[in-house]
């Protein structure tokens, strides 16, 4: 049987303090990388979510939208060719403007 000394039994002790204090320290930063990388990959799914519902109730083209607008005046009585409803549009869309910057 082979006999150690108290110097190298503390050294032996001391080993193991250190090998299992950089072990913990170890999976100290892998947990706080796993953390900010579930912090992104929420950020990202989220942005995903979102635009996927942005597409999904987008409004129609603008085009579609002129018409819809053309065809409520028509019912109403109100009777515009292409260039006074272009004209009504830019209009309306500046008075809009200029609320929201008040």
């Amino acid at each position: 049987m082979v006999q150690i000394s108290k110097k190298q039994e503390s050294m032996n002790n001391h080993s193991k303090y250190f090998v299992s204090f950089v072990i913990s320290d170890l999976i100290k930063e892998r947990s706080i990388i796993m953390k900010g990388l579930n912090v992104l990959a929420a950020f990202l799914g989220g942005a995903a979510v979102g635009a996927a519902i942005g597409i999904l109730f987008a409004p129609e083209k603008g085009e579609d939208t002129r018409h819809k607008i053309a065809e409520i005046l028509r019912k109403k009585g109100i009777r515009l060719n292409r260039n006074e409803m272009e004209n009504l549009v830019d209009e309306i869309a500046a008075e809009l403007k200029g609320e929201a910057n008040e």
